[in-house]
């Protein structure tokens, strides 16, 4: 009953009243299973098959497989009957349905004998293919137009129809290409942590076929995947303002353009920027963007979930940890977010972050030991959850422990053959340090002061992505372990401290 009750949900009154007067045609209304059971439906949207059979007073077989059924496809064609703009949030898709719609009209209208009717229909919606870059759909307008109308219109005609034709294929081609080159090399990072390498390697390797498809047919569609495409490649250089420019500029485009001026490119495209100011340290200026976005989205969705991690991240870093906290409650009742998945391991893990800065460590390894969809990401996410685990043991204390963690940790990085491990890899040797100084940080840090000033670097291959899988950056954590410097030491020493503070 699922189907059917979440279908109703969305009904206006207009809609409800129309379905029982539609309904009512077939039948007396007290009668009318069909109407019953949209009562039923509407009043207890939770409701389940055997409730709604019983009642109806009907067994859960067959009759009432297809009386569901029945009921399902009567809402659908009710929808097609009073479906009009103020029904859709996007402009985009309104155009779309409106040129589907109007072919629908032309077969049923030619199957009347009604050519002059449908040729006007014909018209409408090759226009509007034309005026919303939709080439989809001017092949199906040109394919009708040299089928069924060649001798109405005569020889020129049909030539001009089978050029337009051949131009509005070669023009879907090109999309359906740079559309499948993107999804190609944006797939990677959807639910996978540290898969720059392999992405750049592959970003470089297609991006000259997307220019190509660019410089040949800038249209309003290509020009919205080739700078999410340039994104990416900015982003995988770490050229952030780069990555600031493409955003704004596709910001831009999609404000202007209105073939792809859709609530969801729109809220990607805010996304989009929020990550590039995020980058760039821009955390509150990141947040208002973030908003902008989830406006856009439709509530829980997965575009909704992403950036709201997004906006997780900048909260952190402003020290907002009250709404970090808001955050991971919100998510985590969630109901469509199932136990096990890649969102609900992700907001555990981002949830046990918050933890270890409330200084609630034993909490933070209770929470660490429920992420079973992020331990299959071994090259990303795995690294993250061990690396919180052993900043965990190091807090509470348990250094008989570490070794073993350490250990496991070692073969976990050794194991990574493509992806960067330079920093996980210096974070092994302080930690392999710190046990043979006796937990001593400041001694550590004397002997090891190179290794962390590589990580503090924050570049090239010791890169700490922000939005990645070391949510609390390993070096800062370490930092704020040193002693503050007293009165006795020496003005040298405290200088190396302060600067590695800094």
């Amino acid at each position: 009953m699922e189907k059917i009750t979440k279908l109703i949900q969305t009904l206006t009154g207009r809609e409800i009243r129309l379905f029982h007067k539609y309904a009512a045609l077939s039948g007396k209304k007290k009668n009318n299973l069909k109407i019953r059971l949209f009562n039923i439906s509407c009043e207890n949207p939770e409701i389940s098959d055997i409730e709604a059979a019983k009642l109806l007073g009907m067994d859960q077989g067959a009759a009432f497989s297809m009386l569901k059924s029945r009921l399902y496809n009567d809402l659908l064609d009710l929808l097609l009957l009073v479906t009009d703009s103020s029904s859709f949030y996007n402009k985009a898709f309104w155009i779309r349905y409106s040129m589907l719609k109007s072919l629908m009209l032309v077969y049923a209208l030619d199957n009347r004998n009604l050519a002059n009717h449908s040729n006007y229909l014909i018209s409408k919606a090759e226009q509007l293919a034309l005026k919303f870059d939709q080439p989809t759909y001017r092949v199906l307008v040109n394919e009708l137009i040299l089928n069924s109308r060649p001798f109405m219109k005569g020889p020129a005609t049909v030539k001009k129809v089978k050029e337009t034709m051949l131009l509005s294929l070669d023009s879907q081609a090109d999309i359906i290409k740079i559309q499948n080159i993107f999804k190609q090399i944006s797939s990677i990072s959807s639910y996978n942590s540290n898969q720059a390498n392999t992405q750049l390697a592959f970003i470089e390797l297609k991006l000259q076929e997307i220019e190509d498809i660019y410089a040949r047919n800038p249209s309003p569609r290509i020009t919205f995947f080739y700078l999410r495409s340039k994104l990416l490649y900015a982003l995988n250089i770490q050229d952030f303002n780069g990555f600031l420019s493409y955003a704004q500029k596709l910001l831009e485009h999609v404000q202007s353009e209105v073939s792809i001026r859709s609530n969801d490119n729109l809220g990607g495209a805010y996304t989009m920027l929020s990550n590039a100011l995020m980058y760039l340290k821009y955390f509150n200026e990141s947040i208002e963007a973030c908003y902008n976005a989830e406006k856009l989205f439709f509530k829980h969705s997965n575009n909704d979930i992403n950036t709201k991690s997004v906006r997780f991240i900048a909260h952190l870093y402003v020290k907002d940890y009250q709404s970090c906290v808001e955050l991971v409650a919100q998510v985590r009742s969630i109901k469509r977010i199932k136990r096990g998945s890649f969102h609900y391991s992700k907001w555990l893990y981002l949830d046990a972050n918050i933890k270890f800065i409330q200084g609630n460590y034993k909490a933070t390894l209770q929470l660490l030991e429920r992420h079973s969809f992020l331990k299959s990401d071994r090259s990303g996410w795995r690294l993250g959850y061990k690396i919180l685990e052993m900043m965990c043991i190091v807090e509470l204390g348990n250094y008989d422990w570490l070794p073993y963690r350490i250990d496991t940790f070692r073969k976990l990085v050794n194991d990574i053959k493509k992806e960067n491990t330079a920093r996980p890899k210096l974070m092994l040797k302080l930690l392999k340090r710190l046990i043979k100084e006796n937990f001593d940080f400041d001694t550590t840090t004397a002997k090891m002061q190179q290794e962390l000033s590589l990580l503090q670097s924050n570049t090239g291959e010791y890169f700490c992505d922000i939005l990645g899988y070391e949510v609390i950056r390993f070096d800062e954590w370490w930092v704020s372990k040193l002693k503050a410097p007293s009165e006795t030491t020496s003005p040298a020493k405290r200088r190396r401290k302060k600067a590695l503070k800094d």
